[in-house]
């Protein structure tokens, strides 16, 4: 069966614990560790967790981060070393 896109509005509340929606709905819960799903007495199925959203940490924009001064052209000196020149 080919795949339907359907365009739907729905409203999102955050609640304590992901309870068994009723027959034909979803439950959506975020949690401290992401977003789930759960339909009908299903296990919770993860979608989304904290992690997902970042984006990874990169040593060249901390250090970048952490020079000193207002301005100035960088230069970089060495791997994820960087000067303002």
């Amino acid at each position: 069966m080919a795949s339907k896109k359907i365009l739907c509005q729905f409203d999102i509340q955050a609640v304590t614990s992901l309870t068994n929606p009723g027959a034909g709905y979803v439950g959506f819960s975020a949690k401290t560790d992401g977003l789930y799903q759960k339909i009908g007495a299903a296990t919770d199925l993860r979608l989304l967790t904290t992690a997902d959203s970042y984006q990874p940490l990169s040593t060249s924009l901390t250090n970048i981060a952490a020079l000193g001064g207002t301005s100035g052209f960088l230069k970089k000196t060495g791997a994820s070393t960087w000067v303002l020149d």
